[in-house]
């Protein structure tokens, strides 16, 4: 899964709304996939699922769309945010054993159908599929636009948590409304530890 057009959203809206982003896109992912799956940000503006247990696409499709509607919904009118860009992502598949039969393999064809996503438009998602040239149009995302994702985490920085405190003390140094401020930043906190104002 990849975020649409996030490189002009960092360079237009600097880099803290960018991490704004990625927190929410991932809190999004965790909160809409099932405990057995595992969701997880691979770098930059690129996240993965692995379902595994699947009856058929029927469930994967759910989800995509739930994807998009649960960031939608979590970002749509946001006190503060209105003002901001909509964001939306893009979505390549590959299944097993169908695809491949380890990791690398099944990786390489999910990301050839999300460059596939990107080439064509953006904001779909597309199945692996190896007789129909490489990549068949699986479904468009209805309403995947948003607004929001998961900070920068690497080897060398601190986790989220960890970072939380500078992170939000970061908003306020650039901050020119602090009322907005003070509402983003409470609604990060809320949002990670799954609370409410």
């Amino acid at each position: 899964i990849d975020i649409d057009n996030f490189k002009d959203i960092n360079d237009k809206y600097g880099h803290l709304f960018g991490d704004i982003v990625l927190t929410e896109f991932g809190c999004t992912l965790k909160d809409v996939f099932r405990d057995s799956d595992v969701t997880g940000r691979i770098g930059g503006d690129e996240f993965m699922v692995f379902m595994k247990d699947i009856d058929g696409l029927d469930i994967v499709r759910r989800k995509v769309q739930e994807l998009s509607d649960v960031f939608v919904g979590n970002l749509s009118g946001r006190d503060g945010m209105r003002d901001k860009p909509l964001i939306g992502h893009s979505v390549g598949i590959s299944i097993f054993p169908r695809d491949g039969a380890d990791f690398e393999t099944l990786y390489k064809k999910a990301d050839q159908a999300l460059y596939s996503v990107k080439e064509s438009g953006k904001k779909s998602c597309l199945i692996y599929d190896e007789h129909e040239a490489g990549i068949v149009n699986e479904a468009e995302i209805t309403n995947a636009r948003t607004e929001f994702d998961f900070p920068e985490i690497n080897q060398r920085q601190r986790s989220f948590k960890d970072n939380m405190c500078e992170y939000i003390l970061k908003m306020f140094y650039t901050a020119k409304d602090y009322n907005e401020t003070i509402r983003l930043a409470l609604g990060i906190v809320c949002r990670y530890y799954r609370t409410s104002r």
